[in-house]
């Protein structure tokens, strides 16, 4: 069965301003289950806090069950032991059910508005069964990796895991920022031991080192980021390791224009070739990574994606935090300084949750904002059914949040690195709106296992 309604390049439909949901492919009913039970029983509101707040401090309890093997034996070695140990499948169940219980008070945008704090919980739980979740559960017809990370950099040595030749699939990599930031330590990325070492925007640099030939990579970024879509060669250098074009050729897939000047995402700018190439030397272990950059309109480069494909998520490309609003944003910023600025996404509202005597503002900018994002999510998988219209499934498909976690046991807010040799990795900026994290991931979850039709098995 297909479930791609119109898989033309050019016509993802519109959506007019007064909120009509017809979305090709989007269903909230996918939104309500977790994962891959359906069941939703009624029931009333103080049922539904206590009956969460009782399940929610069980699932502490278990998750502090392992603090003193993690302090006496390390983060290392207690992954070990959960993996070994942990009824994986059990522990999902308990968090079903309360996502369940949660559900059955309405749509998520009034579960949001009544339950957040609930919602926020499930997220950090979950994340402490990431790592064990990322070695016992795949998507069994076509055996496909499902890979969940809070930090993007975590995911590096999973690839590196499960993609053992010396030539890389193509990735494809949705994301609102470019993650090319060089790393600081040259270690063995494919030890779960470094995933602390690195900044979390160094992704595919570390990745692209380790295989001597790659299909490409391609970077869709949200419609409303102000750069010019193009095709180019790039390398990477011996010092610093940065990621450079490897001459002047550039094709413009769609030029971005401002005041005459041509605005580049600086990575893929001509002047930074001119800048390192005359200096530094590149690389010549690896092959030249044929790299792109588009939104999905503009995106058509079908036929080069390999089979078994990396599909690499980042949940901010659906919406995310940032400094600067684009409107507006060249008249306060030089277009060559654009680069060091975080373009905040659209219908991105200011909401404050706890102001009760707020909801029925904080309603309507839900509102607004939820269909944003399901309108994003909507051409996201009319996208990933295309591809898969072309007989090309992923091997690979990582989750990454990109968000705060406030009570986790291996997890928090830290990410940046100690590339100063001090373990200082306070996460600057929450990317993605916490009050998204659990439900989104769940949500393109349930939708992508849907469209690819698969069934979830848990080992």
């Amino acid at each position: 069965m297909s479930f791609i309604k119109n898989t033309n390049e050019n016509t993802f439909q519109i959506y007019d301003e007064i909120h009509e949901k017809t979305f090709q492919i989007y269903d909230e009913i996918h939104e309500k289950y977790f994962m891959y039970n359906t069941s939703i029983e009624p029931k009333n509101k103080l049922k539904i806090y206590k009956t969460s707040t009782y399940i929610i401090q069980k699932l502490r309890q278990k998750e502090y069950s392992f603090l003193s093997y993690y302090e006496d034996n390390g983060k290392t070695k207690t992954i070990e032991h959960m993996i070994n140990i942990l009824n994986i499948d059990e522990q999902l169940d308990i968090i079903n059910t309360c996502y369940s219980i949660l559900n059955s008070y309405g749509d998520f945008n009034n579960v949001l508005l009544k339950y957040h704090d609930f919602l926020y919980e499930l997220h950090d739980r979950l994340v402490f069964y990431y790592r064990v979740m990322n070695e016992k559960m795949l998507f069994k017809n076509n055996n496909i990796y499902i890979i969940n990370v809070n930090k993007h950099n975590y995911c590096v040595h999973y690839i590196l895991k499960h993609f053992k030749t010396d030539t890389l699939p193509t990735m494809i990599f949705f994301d609102t920022h470019a993650d090319l930031n060089p790393p600081y330590k040259l270690h063995n990325f494919s030890d779960i031991n470094n995933e602390d070492c690195n900044n979390i925007g160094a992704v595919n640099i570390p990745i692209l080192l380790n295989y001597k030939k790659n299909n490409g990579v391609h970077w869709i970024l949200p419609d409303n980021q102000p750069y010019s879509y193009v095709k180019r060669f790039m390398g990477i250098t011996e010092e610093h390791l940065k990621i450079v074009p490897i001459d002047e050729k550039i094709e413009y897939i769609k030029k971005f224009e401002y005041n005459g000047n041509i605005i580049n995402q600086e990575c893929f700018d001509h002047k930074r070739y001119k800048r390192y190439n005359n200096q530094h030397n590149l690389i010549t272990s690896i092959q030249p990574v044929l790299y792109t950059l588009t939104d999905i309109e503009y995106f058509c480069f079908f036929e080069n994606i390999t089979d078994n494909y990396i599909l690499n998520i980042d949940l901010d490309y659906f919406i995310s935090h940032g400094n600067i609003i684009r409107d507006g944003i060249f008249d306060k910023i030089e277009p060559s300084k654009l680069y060091q600025y975080d373009i905040i996404s659209t219908n991105l509202c200011n909401i404050n949750l706890e102001m009760s005597h707020m909801e029925d503002v904080n309603r309507e900018k839900l509102n607004k904002e939820l269909f944003s994002i399901r309108n994003k999510i909507d051409r996201f998988l009319l996208f990933i059914g295309k591809i898969k219209n072309l007989g090309k499934i992923p091997k690979m498909i990582i989750f990454c949040d990109s968000t705060r976690v406030n009570f986790s046991l291996f997890d928090d807010c830290v990410g940046i690195g100690d590339g100063d040799g001090v373990s200082d990795n306070c996460m600057l900026n929450t990317f993605l709106p916490k009050r998204y994290a659990f439900w989104l991931r769940n949500t393109l979850f349930n939708h992508i296992r849907n469209i690819l039709g698969e069934e979830i098995e848990i080992l």
